[in-house]
Protein backbone atom coordinates (compact mmCIF):
# COMPACT_ATOMS: atom_id res chain seq x y z
CA UNK A 1 0.00 0.00 0.00
CA UNK A 2 2.95 2.28 0.78
CA UNK A 3 4.45 2.05 -2.61
CA UNK A 4 1.10 2.59 -4.27
CA UNK A 5 0.34 5.56 -2.15
CA UNK A 6 3.56 6.83 -3.33
CA UNK A 7 3.06 6.01 -6.77
CA UNK A 8 -0.12 8.09 -6.71
CA UNK A 9 1.84 11.27 -5.22
CA UNK A 10 4.22 11.34 -8.16
CA UNK A 11 1.34 10.20 -11.11
CA UNK A 12 -1.18 12.38 -12.45
CA UNK A 13 -3.00 13.87 -9.20
CA UNK A 14 -0.88 16.96 -8.69
CA UNK A 15 -3.70 19.39 -10.15
CA UNK A 16 -4.21 23.50 -10.37
CA UNK A 17 -7.77 24.82 -10.55
CA UNK A 18 -8.95 25.65 -14.01
CA UNK A 19 -8.91 29.07 -14.07
CA UNK A 20 -5.18 28.91 -12.98
CA UNK A 21 -3.09 30.99 -16.50
CA UNK A 22 -0.28 30.10 -18.22
CA UNK A 23 1.73 31.73 -21.21
CA UNK A 24 1.35 30.71 -24.33
CA UNK A 25 4.30 31.06 -25.36
CA UNK A 26 4.03 31.41 -29.17
CA UNK A 27 1.88 34.34 -28.75
CA UNK A 28 1.94 35.77 -25.10
CA UNK A 29 -1.18 35.34 -24.19
CA UNK A 30 -2.30 34.35 -20.89
CA UNK A 31 -4.57 31.03 -21.06
CA UNK A 32 -6.31 29.02 -18.61
CA UNK A 33 -6.05 25.33 -17.99
CA UNK A 34 -9.91 25.02 -18.38
CA UNK A 35 -10.08 26.58 -21.87
CA UNK A 36 -7.03 24.55 -23.17
CA UNK A 37 -8.87 21.70 -21.32
CA UNK A 38 -11.85 22.36 -23.41
CA UNK A 39 -10.82 23.38 -26.60
CA UNK A 40 -8.08 19.85 -26.88
CA UNK A 41 -5.55 22.55 -28.13
CA UNK A 42 -1.97 21.43 -26.81
CA UNK A 43 -0.54 24.74 -26.79
CA UNK A 44 3.34 25.50 -25.78
CA UNK A 45 4.02 27.12 -23.18
CA UNK A 46 6.70 28.06 -20.49
CA UNK A 47 8.94 25.57 -19.02
CA UNK A 48 12.97 25.30 -17.38
CA UNK A 49 15.64 23.65 -19.21
CA UNK A 50 18.59 21.83 -16.89
CA UNK A 51 20.26 24.61 -16.02
CA UNK A 52 16.93 27.03 -15.50
CA UNK A 53 16.57 28.74 -18.19
CA UNK A 54 13.02 29.44 -19.44
CA UNK A 55 12.21 27.48 -23.05
CA UNK A 56 9.32 26.43 -25.28
CA UNK A 57 8.02 23.51 -24.12
CA UNK A 58 4.55 21.25 -25.52
CA UNK A 59 1.85 21.25 -22.91
CA UNK A 60 1.41 17.24 -23.56
CA UNK A 61 -2.42 16.94 -21.95
CA UNK A 62 -4.01 18.23 -19.60
CA UNK A 63 -6.56 16.14 -17.35
CA UNK A 64 -9.97 16.31 -15.28
CA UNK A 65 -8.96 14.98 -11.96
CA UNK A 66 -12.13 15.62 -9.94
CA UNK A 67 -12.84 17.90 -6.63
CA UNK A 68 -10.10 17.78 -4.39
CA UNK A 69 -9.10 20.34 -1.56
CA UNK A 70 -6.60 22.89 -2.82
CA UNK A 71 -4.87 25.48 -0.90
CA UNK A 72 -3.61 28.52 -1.87
CA UNK A 73 0.04 29.88 -1.69
CA UNK A 74 1.03 33.50 -1.84
CA UNK A 75 4.71 35.19 -2.40
CA UNK A 76 6.20 38.12 -0.89
CA UNK A 77 5.30 39.50 -4.91
CA UNK A 78 1.89 39.06 -4.20
CA UNK A 79 1.79 36.70 -7.16
CA UNK A 80 -0.80 33.51 -6.08
CA UNK A 81 -1.49 29.73 -7.23
CA UNK A 82 -3.97 27.63 -6.49
CA UNK A 83 -3.03 23.80 -5.87
CA UNK A 84 -3.46 20.54 -4.04
CA UNK A 85 -0.98 19.88 -1.19
CA UNK A 86 1.32 17.46 -3.26
CA UNK A 87 1.98 20.14 -6.68
CA UNK A 88 6.22 20.44 -6.52
CA UNK A 89 7.67 23.76 -6.32
CA UNK A 90 11.09 24.18 -6.86
CA UNK A 91 13.06 25.84 -3.77
CA UNK A 92 16.55 26.01 -3.14
CA UNK A 93 16.30 22.31 -1.68
CA UNK A 94 15.13 21.33 -4.70
CA UNK A 95 11.97 20.56 -5.58
CA UNK A 96 9.46 20.30 -2.37
CA UNK A 97 5.54 19.41 -2.42
CA UNK A 98 3.03 22.32 -1.08
CA UNK A 99 2.33 20.93 1.87
CA UNK A 100 6.02 20.72 3.09
CA UNK A 101 6.37 24.25 2.40
CA UNK A 102 6.30 27.26 5.12
CA UNK A 103 5.79 31.44 5.80
CA UNK A 104 9.63 32.23 4.98
CA UNK A 105 10.72 29.91 2.35
CA UNK A 106 11.72 30.67 -0.90
CA UNK A 107 10.47 29.13 -4.24
CA UNK A 108 11.50 30.14 -7.57
CA UNK A 109 9.54 32.62 -10.23
CA UNK A 110 10.14 33.70 -13.72
CA UNK A 111 12.00 36.83 -14.06
CA UNK A 112 11.35 36.98 -17.71
CA UNK A 113 8.82 35.80 -19.79
CA UNK A 114 9.46 34.90 -23.68
CA UNK A 115 7.24 34.73 -26.32
CA UNK A 116 8.30 33.22 -30.15
CA UNK A 117 5.99 35.52 -32.08
CA UNK A 118 4.50 38.88 -31.75
CA UNK A 119 1.65 40.83 -33.03
CA UNK A 120 2.03 44.20 -35.21
CA UNK A 121 -0.71 46.54 -33.58
CA UNK A 122 -0.45 49.86 -34.70
CA UNK A 123 0.48 52.45 -32.42
CA UNK A 124 -2.55 54.71 -32.37
CA UNK A 125 -4.61 51.87 -31.16
CA UNK A 126 -1.77 51.08 -28.45
CA UNK A 127 -1.63 54.58 -27.32
CA UNK A 128 -5.36 55.15 -27.01
CA UNK A 129 -6.13 51.63 -25.35
CA UNK A 130 -3.53 52.55 -22.72
CA UNK A 131 -4.93 55.95 -22.07
CA UNK A 132 -8.84 54.56 -21.54
CA UNK A 133 -7.87 51.90 -19.23
CA UNK A 134 -5.61 54.17 -17.17
CA UNK A 135 -8.41 57.50 -17.13
CA UNK A 136 -11.14 56.54 -19.24
CA UNK A 137 -14.81 55.60 -18.77
CA UNK A 138 -16.46 53.13 -21.32
CA UNK A 139 -19.97 53.22 -19.85
CA UNK A 140 -21.49 55.44 -22.42
CA UNK A 141 -23.94 54.01 -25.21
CA UNK A 142 -22.31 55.40 -27.90
CA UNK A 143 -19.00 56.89 -26.83
CA UNK A 144 -16.16 56.98 -24.51
CA UNK A 145 -14.78 59.40 -22.23
CA UNK A 146 -10.94 60.35 -21.39
CA UNK A 147 -10.58 62.78 -18.84
CA UNK A 148 -6.94 64.98 -17.34
CA UNK A 149 -5.79 67.85 -16.45
CA UNK A 150 -2.84 67.75 -18.55
CA UNK A 151 -3.14 69.52 -21.81
CA UNK A 152 -0.26 67.67 -23.36
CA UNK A 153 -1.93 64.49 -22.23
CA UNK A 154 -4.70 65.41 -24.29
CA UNK A 155 -3.08 65.85 -26.80
CA UNK A 156 -1.69 62.75 -27.41
CA UNK A 157 -4.83 61.09 -26.59
CA UNK A 158 -6.96 63.36 -29.13
CA UNK A 159 -4.17 63.06 -32.12
CA UNK A 160 -4.32 59.58 -31.67
CA UNK A 161 -8.08 58.23 -31.48
CA UNK A 162 -9.18 60.35 -34.23
CA UNK A 163 -7.31 58.07 -36.25
CA UNK A 164 -9.78 55.51 -35.93
CA UNK A 165 -12.34 55.16 -38.60
CA UNK A 166 -15.66 57.41 -38.00
CA UNK A 167 -14.29 58.65 -34.95
CA UNK A 168 -13.98 62.83 -33.53
CA UNK A 169 -13.78 64.17 -30.42
CA UNK A 170 -15.32 66.89 -28.04
CA UNK A 171 -13.05 68.61 -25.56
CA UNK A 172 -14.33 70.65 -22.98
CA UNK A 173 -12.65 72.12 -19.92
CA UNK A 174 -14.60 71.95 -16.60
CA UNK A 175 -12.82 73.46 -13.24
CA UNK A 176 -9.44 72.62 -15.03
CA UNK A 177 -10.25 69.26 -15.57
CA UNK A 178 -10.15 68.42 -19.22
CA UNK A 179 -13.18 66.01 -20.49
CA UNK A 180 -12.66 64.64 -24.00
CA UNK A 181 -15.58 62.70 -25.85
CA UNK A 182 -14.85 60.26 -28.47
CA UNK A 183 -17.94 60.36 -30.49
CA UNK A 184 -19.15 59.02 -34.32
CA UNK A 185 -18.68 61.43 -36.45
CA UNK A 186 -21.58 61.92 -38.15
CA UNK A 187 -23.95 62.06 -35.59
CA UNK A 188 -25.26 63.71 -32.69
CA UNK A 189 -23.37 63.29 -29.48
CA UNK A 190 -26.10 61.74 -27.59
CA UNK A 191 -28.15 59.86 -30.48
CA UNK A 192 -27.35 56.60 -31.55
CA UNK A 193 -24.29 55.39 -33.54
CA UNK A 194 -20.98 54.55 -32.66
CA UNK A 195 -17.87 55.27 -32.91
CA UNK A 196 -14.91 53.41 -34.49
CA UNK A 197 -12.95 53.59 -31.53
CA UNK A 198 -16.33 52.99 -29.44
CA UNK A 199 -16.84 49.45 -31.42
CA UNK A 200 -12.87 48.64 -31.49
CA UNK A 201 -13.21 48.63 -27.46
CA UNK A 202 -16.42 46.58 -27.50
CA UNK A 203 -14.75 44.10 -29.20
CA UNK A 204 -12.04 43.97 -26.85
CA UNK A 205 -14.56 43.27 -24.25
CA UNK A 206 -13.84 46.67 -22.60
CA UNK A 207 -17.36 48.12 -22.99
CA UNK A 208 -19.40 49.24 -19.94
CA UNK A 209 -16.01 48.30 -17.30
CA UNK A 210 -15.65 50.69 -14.36
CA UNK A 211 -12.59 51.27 -12.18
CA UNK A 212 -12.77 48.20 -10.24
CA UNK A 213 -13.39 45.75 -13.32
CA UNK A 214 -10.72 47.02 -15.79
CA UNK A 215 -8.22 44.80 -17.36
CA UNK A 216 -5.78 44.70 -19.55
CA UNK A 217 -7.22 42.74 -23.02
CA UNK A 218 -5.20 39.88 -24.26
CA UNK A 219 -4.34 41.64 -27.33
CA UNK A 220 -1.44 43.69 -25.49
CA UNK A 221 0.38 40.00 -24.48
CA UNK A 222 1.20 39.85 -27.75
CA UNK A 223 2.81 43.10 -28.84
CA UNK A 224 6.53 43.18 -29.06
CA UNK A 225 8.55 44.04 -26.03
CA UNK A 226 9.32 48.14 -27.87
CA UNK A 227 5.22 48.26 -28.11
CA UNK A 228 4.83 46.89 -24.49
CA UNK A 229 6.86 49.46 -23.03
CA UNK A 230 4.93 51.88 -25.21
CA UNK A 231 1.61 50.22 -23.53
CA UNK A 232 2.87 50.57 -20.18
CA UNK A 233 4.22 54.16 -20.32
CA UNK A 234 1.07 55.49 -21.42
CA UNK A 235 -1.28 53.31 -18.52
CA UNK A 236 1.86 54.65 -15.80
CA UNK A 237 0.77 58.33 -17.25
CA UNK A 238 -2.21 58.06 -15.80
CA UNK A 239 -2.17 56.36 -12.65
CA UNK A 240 1.17 55.53 -12.26
CA UNK A 241 3.95 57.30 -9.98
CA UNK A 242 7.59 57.67 -10.63
CA UNK A 243 9.59 59.52 -7.93
CA UNK A 244 9.29 62.31 -5.58
CA UNK A 245 10.67 63.52 -2.72
CA UNK A 246 10.95 60.48 0.18
CA UNK A 247 9.70 57.64 -2.82
CA UNK A 248 12.41 56.84 -5.14
CA UNK A 249 10.54 53.17 -6.12
CA UNK A 250 8.03 53.52 -9.04
CA UNK A 251 4.80 52.23 -8.54
CA UNK A 252 0.64 52.44 -10.17
CA UNK A 253 -2.54 52.27 -8.44
CA UNK A 254 -5.76 50.75 -9.29
CA UNK A 255 -8.89 49.94 -8.06
CA UNK A 256 -9.00 46.64 -10.07
CA UNK A 257 -7.24 43.60 -8.91
CA UNK A 258 -7.76 41.98 -12.21
CA UNK A 259 -5.76 45.22 -13.95
CA UNK A 260 -3.17 44.90 -11.32
CA UNK A 261 -1.86 41.44 -11.87
CA UNK A 262 -2.24 41.65 -15.50
CA UNK A 263 0.07 44.27 -15.41
CA UNK A 264 2.15 42.56 -13.11
CA UNK A 265 2.39 39.80 -15.98
CA UNK A 266 2.61 42.28 -18.42
CA UNK A 267 5.75 43.90 -17.43
CA UNK A 268 8.04 40.22 -17.05
CA UNK A 269 7.53 40.33 -21.10
CA UNK A 270 10.36 42.73 -20.69
CA UNK A 271 12.02 41.63 -17.55
CA UNK A 272 10.30 44.28 -15.08
CA UNK A 273 9.93 42.32 -11.99
CA UNK A 274 6.93 44.01 -9.44
CA UNK A 275 5.28 43.58 -6.60
CA UNK A 276 1.38 43.94 -6.16
CA UNK A 277 -0.08 44.39 -2.87
CA UNK A 278 -3.12 45.45 -1.58
CA UNK A 279 -3.82 48.71 0.00
CA UNK A 280 -6.06 51.36 2.20
CA UNK A 281 -5.99 54.63 0.29
CA UNK A 282 -6.52 57.60 2.16
CA UNK A 283 -7.70 59.56 -0.80
CA UNK A 284 -10.49 57.24 -1.77
CA UNK A 285 -11.84 56.83 1.83
CA UNK A 286 -10.40 54.29 3.36
CA UNK A 287 -11.45 51.96 0.08
CA UNK A 288 -9.70 49.08 -0.73
CA UNK A 289 -7.13 49.23 -4.25
CA UNK A 290 -3.85 48.00 -5.00
CA UNK A 291 -0.51 49.25 -5.70
CA UNK A 292 2.13 47.35 -8.08
CA UNK A 293 5.86 48.30 -7.26
CA UNK A 294 8.95 48.03 -9.64
CA UNK A 295 10.31 45.54 -7.27
CA UNK A 296 14.90 45.75 -7.36
CA UNK A 297 17.08 47.67 -8.29
CA UNK A 298 17.82 45.90 -11.88
CA UNK A 299 13.94 46.15 -12.18
CA UNK A 300 13.99 49.99 -11.20
CA UNK A 301 17.00 50.53 -13.86
CA UNK A 302 15.02 48.86 -16.86
CA UNK A 303 11.56 50.77 -16.10
CA UNK A 304 13.79 53.58 -16.65
CA UNK A 305 14.94 52.57 -19.71
CA UNK A 306 12.45 51.26 -21.74
CA UNK A 307 9.17 52.49 -20.13
CA UNK A 308 9.82 56.62 -19.42
CA UNK A 309 10.25 57.43 -22.63
CA UNK A 310 6.88 56.42 -23.09
CA UNK A 311 5.47 58.23 -20.12
CA UNK A 312 4.11 62.01 -21.28
CA UNK A 313 3.62 64.59 -18.68
CA UNK A 314 3.12 62.67 -15.39
CA UNK A 315 0.67 64.46 -13.11
CA UNK A 316 0.45 62.11 -10.41
CA UNK A 317 1.68 62.52 -7.16
CA UNK A 318 1.69 59.74 -4.13
CA UNK A 319 -1.71 58.96 -2.75
CA UNK A 320 -0.11 58.08 0.83
CA UNK A 321 -1.00 54.20 0.49
CA UNK A 322 -1.25 52.65 3.62
CA UNK A 323 -1.55 48.99 4.82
Amino acid sequence: FNTIEKFTEYGFNKCLIGSTKIVDAKSGKLVSIKSIFESKNTNCTLGIDEDFRVKKVKIKGVFYNGVKPVYRLKTHLGREIVATDNHPFFTFDGWRYLKELKPGDRIAVPRIYRKFDSKDIEDYKIISLAWIISEGNTCHPNGVYFYSKSKEQVKDFVQNVKRFENTDVTVKNRRDLYEVYCRNKSINRFRGGKSGFKKWLEKLNLNYKNSLNKFIPDIVFSLSSKKIAKFIGRLWSGDGFVFGKGNSVPFFSTSSRKLAYDLQDLLLFIGIVSKVSEKKFRYKDGKVGYTLHIHGRESINRFIEFVSPFIVCLLYTSPSPRD
